[in-house]
């Protein structure tokens, strides 16, 4: 799994659920406790009983905010992890030693959550609470059999020792946090400067391949813009967005197995030389579609697919939704592209004519509802097209939709 920002919060969201669910086995097991307690197995008071309804609603709580209201921010982690360590710790004074684990629940959640922040913030509200349960179970005298009844004993025995060993689990879950936290810095570290160099070598291997046929890198890192804008526009996340770049820029890798002669041809290519131009898809898909990297199997698809049309007359016969999405958008870019710059065959258009030449193929070989998303976007395509063009030599309308 590639660590980032990105990753950790969806590791963050997936672990809000666990800890709903946790919760809520713990709710179970004050169940268990209060069935237990009706059949005269434990003698507990009725305001033991109030305090464990109170401590079952407050473990409820993230049930109701991840999972009904679909909440995971900072703020909303922060109020849950307040509510139930002081719960717990007014709880664990209530029914004293014997439900250690009521005490521990709030630092062990918190710790999950790789933040020492909020690690060292739930034990200062545990801490706390635990103090004041603790002073309200010896006023209220709830726990009759307590062995502390002298005042020097309820303080070096009763407080101390427990807050001290309270901050003894805390400082060990404190410092697993550090150490967690440090070592998914350095991996999110270690994977941008990965992603950075990746993006080096897909960048280097597509101008190379642009090379081979006389044309320069620029078009390679132009179709990647302009997927880009057109996955950013479908809601792609940052990491997402990455990977639909550099898959556009691979999408003509396959053409490293077609002859150079072919590559190389200034003039327009014979009916045998154009089938064999075609296979530069299959050959792409050949040549990354076995890699661990999922960035580079995505390539592959794209390779592939990009030269596929909406209704199913492209290169290979895949039509509308079983073309991948991101081919789709590289399609239109890769399209977007090769009419407004010049070539060897051809003169340049302008932005707005190659505008009207993809709408005019909308439905046929584009997907519409990407076609009006380039509309949409399009004078973010627009700006991105920085190829010198005149008027004159956009008179002359050469297509090159699938040179």
């Amino acid at each position: 799994m590639r660590y980032s920002e990105e990753n950790l919060e969806y590791l963050h969201r997936s672990l809000n659920r666990k800890i709903a669910s946790l919760c809520r086995f713990v709710i179970m097991l004050l169940g268990v406790i209060t069935i237990l307690s009706s059949t005269r197995y434990f003698e507990i008071s009725p305001i033991i009983f109030i305090s464990i309804g109170i401590y079952a609603l407050s473990l409820f709580i993230p049930t109701i905010c991840y999972n009904f209201l679909n909440l995971s921010g900072n703020k909303t982690r922060y109020f849950l992890l307040t509510v139930i360590s002081l719960t717990s710790g007014c709880l664990y004074g209530v029914l004293s030693y014997h439900v250690m684990i009521i005490l521990v629940l709030p630092i062990v959640i918190s710790c999950l959550y790789c933040e020492p922040k909020c690690t060292v913030y739930t034990y200062l509200i545990g801490l706390v609470s635990t103090i004041v349960g603790i002073f309200l179970s010896r006023k209220l005298l709830i726990i009759h059999q307590e062995p502390l009844e002298e005042t020097w004993r309820f303080i070096v025995y009763g407080i101390v020792l427990r807050t001290l060993e309270y901050t003894a689990i805390s400082i060990v879950c404190i410092d697993i946090t550090i150490k967690i936290r440090n070592l998914l810095n350095r991996l999110i570290e270690k994977n941008r400067q990965l992603a950075k160099e990746q993006g080096i070598v897909v960048l280097t291997l597509a101008e190379f391949v642009e090379n081979l046929n006389h044309e320069t890198g620029e078009h390679v890192k132009k179709v990647g813009e302009y997927t880009e804008i057109l996955c950013k526009a479908l809601g792609f996340s940052p990491e997402e967005l990455r990977k639909a770049k550099c898959a556009a820029m691979m999408h003509d890798i396959g053409k490293i197995m077609i002859p150079r002669e072919i590559l190389e041809k200034t003039g327009s290519l014979t009916e045998q030389e154009y089938e064999i131009m075609k296979k530069h898809v299959v050959y792409g898909k050949q040549l990354l579609e076995n890699s661990p990297d999922e960035m580079l199997r995505l390539s592959a698809t794209v390779a592939y697919e990009h030269h596929e049309h909406y209704d199913g007359k492209g290169y290979i016969g895949l039509k509308g939704e079983e073309i991948n999405i991101i081919s789709r958008c590289v399609a239109i870019a890769d399209v977007f592209d090769a009419l407004v710059r010049k070539r060897s065959y051809k003169k340049s258009w302008t932005p707005e004519m190659a505008k009207e030449e993809i709408i005019a193929k909308s439905g046929t070989q584009f997907d519409p509802f990407l076609v009006d998303l380039f509309v949409l976007r399009f004078s973010e395509f627009s700006a991105a097209s920085q190829y010198g063009y005149s008027k004159e030599e956009s008179l002359e309308k050469v297509n090159p939709i699938d040179g």
